[in-house]
């Protein structure tokens, strides 16, 4: 197990969230994490560093079956108190691989129109944020209309995301983590799917 100390020291807790506000205030644009901390495979540490920020006892995270490891439900109640619920529609969080996404997106709370925050954040872990199926983002947050590529991120995955966009105030936001890069997709942005030539 990983050293608490290493993981939640108060710096580096801040320097993290921070981060992670970032993201959500530049949506499409991929933020480094100047230091993650250490995760149990196949947790990505980006993702693992989303973890620490924003889980604590009230908010039950939910795994796919690819990231289900006992090491990592260890990882994630040992340092956030977290519980993990096997409950898709119970998760105010969900960690799941984007290649898999597409099986599991309409599985999730949405929130209602009196409780929109009642929805759940999906954490999409990824080899990068450089490369994939293109796509244009924009909205709240963003001068122009931004590029934003997504390893294993298919135009059937866009698609649902166009889908999510559409039901705002309610929907999913999304957070895609790599190594050591994030970037953050809120429901309120709309997204149009690059057509290829």
């Amino acid at each position: 197990m990983t050293d608490i100390q290493t993981l939640q020291s108060p710096a580096e807790a801040a320097r993290l969230f921070r981060s992670i506000l970032s993201a959500f205030s530049k949506p499409a644009v991929a933020i480094p994490l100047a230091a993650c901390p250490a995760a149990p495979a196949p947790l990505l540490p980006a993702a693992a560093a989303i973890l620490l920020s924003l889980c604590d006892y009230q908010t039950p995270v939910w795994l796919s079956p690819s990231l289900n490891a006992e090491a990592v439900r260890k990882f994630i109640r040992f340092h956030t108190g977290a519980p993990v619920t096997d409950t898709a529609q119970d998760a105010i969080f969900a960690v799941l691989g984007v290649d898999e996404a597409n099986s599991f997106l309409d599985q999730f709370p949405l929130g209602t129109d009196e409780y929109p925050d009642r929805s759940a954040t999906l954490i999409l872990q990824t080899a990068s944020i450089d490369a994939g199926e293109d796509v244009i983002v924009k909205g709240p947050g963003l001068q122009h209309p931004v590029k934003l590529a997504v390893a294993e991120a298919d135009a059937a995955f866009w698609q649902q995301v166009q889908g999510n966009s559409q039901l705002f105030p309610v929907g999913l936001d999304f957070l895609f983590a790599t190594q050591g890069e994030i970037a953050a997709l809120p429901r309120s942005m709309s997204v149009s799917i690059k057509e290829r030539v």
